[in-house]
């Protein structure tokens, strides 16, 4: 019987840390023995490539994962093409990461190494892939900026311990989005989310999208001229997806309910009339034939703001309000004001 790979989630890594790096390069190991080699992590936090791109591109949204925002481990073994998918361990034989030759393919910094951490954000990842949902992922709602220390420095003037050379501008909050529910304004500095500091737009970019759509997130911010800073406490919604071809899914997190189903409202990019609005409402992703929704002329991407009066801006609070509905009509609300009557569930397929 084989024996599972410990993971090493309830350790941190550590920059200098020893590490082992196991892999099939070439697919030479037809003994069944892979090859292993050694190293140090030398840094976290590392791009696959050295160009930020930007993430309103369609084109080039479709090929970004997370980890062009910089979640990379970087070690000093040589990964060498044919290495991607390797186990990354530390001394005590724990799973630390998956190693790539990513890096590799596109030319940059050949002479080390990558991995993928296998950290809390990557294990909930995996949790939700080997259930067959869609890995989901956290959004703010707000346009940000990155700030040289200089400009920080003006804008800020009293501010102690300002040091860093570069940090980050909430330079347009969204309406009704994750983060002006939560209190943000326009101009607030973020310092930090969940306690790891930020020097660039990417580095928050990747610690919400890590963090995932429906949990709360601490984000530290400096407020003005007479700065302050206080802690917002966020509850993230969900980052749009830019192609539904690359969802990888075998079953949905909700069931369908009178023959629709519905998501955040920024669930997919195509349903998003403006990439600088945050509509208040859960968008129709899914309307089944021959059902309720379908015979009331309910369709898909329509965004719904109430259930019998009750605002609704997640999937949850929607199915938590359809919940409390007997088999009797309901009244949706679109955003645009016009209202829906929805005939209860019959013998019809749901």
């Amino acid at each position: 019987s084989l024996t599972p790979i410990r993971y090493g989630k309830n350790k941190p890594v550590k920059k200098g840390q020893f590490v082992i790096a196991l892999g099939n390069p070439y697919a030479i190991a037809r003994d069944g023995s892979p090859s292993a080699s050694w190293g140090i992590i030398s840094n976290f936090h590392r791009y696959p490539v050295p160009i930020f791109k930007h993430f309103l591109n369609q084109e080039i949204a479709k090929e970004e994962t997370l980890h062009h925002f910089g979640t990379l481990l970087q070690v000093d073994t040589h990964l060498d093409l044919g290495t991607s998918g390797g186990a990354l361990l530390d001394l005590e034989g724990n799973l630390i990461g998956v190693t790539t030759a990513l890096a590799a393919l596109e030319g940059y910094e050949k002479s080390v190494g990558y991995a993928i951490p296998i950290d809390q954000s990557t294990l909930r990842i995996i949790d939700s892939l080997a259930a067959g949902l869609e890995a989901e992922y956290g959004f703010l709602g707000i346009e940000p900026g990155t700030l040289d220390r200089g400009q920080v420095r003006s804008t800020f003037p009293g501010a102690v311990g300002l040091d860093a050379p570069f940090y980050v501008e909430a330079s347009r909050v969204k309406q009704h989005s994750p983060a002006q529910l939560a209190g943000m304004l326009p101009h607030d500095l973020i310092l930090s989310v969940n306690g790891q500091k930020l020097t660039h737009d990417l580095d928050l970019m990747r610690e919400v999208g890590k963090a995932g759509a429906g949990n709360e997130i601490k984000v530290q911010i400096l407020r003005g001229k007479k700065p302050r800073e206080l802690t917002l406490n966020v509850k993230l919604g969900k980052w749009p997806v830019a192609d539904d071809e690359g969802i990888v899914q075998t079953r949905y997190r909700h069931p369908l309910w009178r023959g629709l189903r519905v998501d955040y409202p920024t669930a997919r990019r195509k349903y998003t009339f403006s990439p600088f609005s945050y509509p208040p409402a859960v968008v129709v992703t899914h309307v089944a034939p021959d059902s309720p929704a379908q015979e009331a002329g309910l369709k898909e991407g329509a965004f719904i703001s109430q259930i019998n009066g009750q605002a609704v801006q997640t999937p949850d609070s929607f199915y938590q309000e359809a919940q409390k509905v007997n088999n009797s009509p309901v009244t949706l609300l679109y955003l645009d004001g016009q209202k829906l009557i929805l005939p209860p569930a019959s013998n019809k397929k749901q």
